[in-house]
């Protein structure tokens, strides 16, 4: 929830919503031309950057801090990727498999300080460029990423801080779980978030958060551009050798541009205004299972409801469950990932005027390995299987991906 990707099962938007939502939209809500998107994003994005500064720089004095290379423990990284891969069905059709090979660039580049007398700040930037050796339907798929936080510590006990993100967009996706019509297109669009944020630590072992993440999603037509916002709560409880369980609840609220209502057959109402309430449950434990901390499992169990302002054409229960293993040693890092989601529609049916209720089942298995050739250098590998299962025809889909290539930390 409260995700940049409007879709967020896909496997591209991993490693990546109320009274204070309404405030918003009445300030910043106004329609956006699409052809001043990047314009608009952009500058959206520097107005944060300049409040994310002043808001640094205002409480470091506070502090007392003295910036200078004596005071501060800087850490930087960069590694560039390059290599080729093939994908069986690009456009994500249930009939019309385009397959070709690509090749593929890509970066990842982190500041960071740590909080040896201060804050801890850091900035991350990771970017893919795949380019269709052959005629497809789409010339290339693109995604960026830039995340920045800042965060303190209050006393012994508070942790406070701020985070920002900016996703670019220019994928091939399946959007058909919160559009009427509409299954795989060609995304293009930018979003913006930004998360302030509180954490209390109640023992030793247990940790209580907040956060009050708010996104705004600029997307070329046919998808709206959007407002999300909502709090989030969770409980963290350390156990073992550094592993985690929390329990996590968050209510956002997702405001649409122009989009408009549809009745319970899914036609248009006119002059009306969509928006969704999000309510999701979620249980994640991280589990390290030897002394050197080598292997790793991550469990996520999630349940989401989606509720609309209208007839409840869009509402529908989605139940989560991921389970990733992950091996780390010098020179090997193997991971495997399968996530499974299940949608129950309330009100939608599989044709209109049916009595049968939509059902929509998403499944993705991620394999990956890497292994350490020199002190920065690196082979990669990974193959990803994605597949829809439907009691709708046009809504099934199955595609494969392979890509594999060198990292080379500068």
């Amino acid at each position: 929830m409260a995700n940049l990707c409007p879709h967020p099962d896909s496997e591209h938007c991993r490693n990546r919503r109320c009274a204070a939502a309404e405030v918003t939209r009445r300030a910043f809500c106004n329609p956006v031309p699409k052809s001043e998107i990047c314009d608009r994003a952009k500058t959206c994005w520097l107005h944060l950057w300049l409040c994310f500064s002043l808001v640094f720089s205002f409480t470091a004095q506070g502090q007392g801090l003295k910036f200078s290379e004596e005071s501060l423990l800087w850490d930087k990284s960069l590694n560039l990727r390059g290599g080729f891969g093939f994908k069986d069905n690009v456009l994500l059709s249930p009939t019309k498999h385009e397959s070709g090979a690509f090749g593929a660039l890509g970066f990842d580049a982190m500041l960071l300080r740590l909080p040896i007398d201060g804050p801890q700040f850091y900035v991350f930037l990771s970017g893919d460029d795949y380019r269709y050796l052959n005629e497809v339907g789409v010339d290339k798929e693109q995604i960026l990423v830039a995340t920045s936080q800042l965060q303190f510590e209050v006393g012994t006990a508070w942790e406070t801080g701020l985070e920002l993100q900016y996703v670019f967009q220019n994928q091939v996706f399946d959007v058909s779980a919160t559009e009427t019509e509409l299954t795989t297109l060609r995304l293009k669009g930018h979003g913006i978030k930004t998360t302030p944020f509180l954490a209390r630590k109640l023992s030793e072992n247990w940790r209580l958060q907040s956060h009050i993440p708010a996104t705004r999603q600029f997307l070329l037509e046919p998808l709206d551009d959007y407002w999300e916002a909502g709090p989030k709560l969770s409980l963290e409880r350390q156990y073992g050798r550094r592993s985690s369980l929390s329990f996590g609840y968050e209510f956002g609220r997702r405001m649409y541009d122009r989009r408009e209502q549809v009745d319970r057959r899914g036609a248009i109402v006119p002059e009306s205004s969509l928006d969704f309430e999000i309510h999701e449950w979620e249980f994640v434990d991280r589990h390290y299972w030897d002394q050197q901390r080598r292997w790793r499992s991550d469990t996520k169990l999630a349940f989401e409801l989606n509720v609309d302002n209208g007839s409840g054409f869009f509402d529908y229960h989605r139940y989560q469950l991921s389970e990733q293993l992950r091996y780390s040693s010098e020179t090997w890092m193997l991971r495997g990932q399968v996530r499974v989601n299940y949608y129950d529609y309330q009100v939608q049916t599989v044709d209109r005027g049916g009595a049968a209720r939509r059902e929509l089942t998403t499944f993705t298995v991620t394999v990956r390995g890497e292994r350490q050739l020199w002190k920065k250098m690196k082979l990669f590998a990974e193959y990803e299987h994605e597949r829809n299962l439907s009691n709708r025809a046009s809504n099934e889909y199955a595609a494969n991906m392979v890509v594999g290539g060198i990292d080379w930390e500068l």
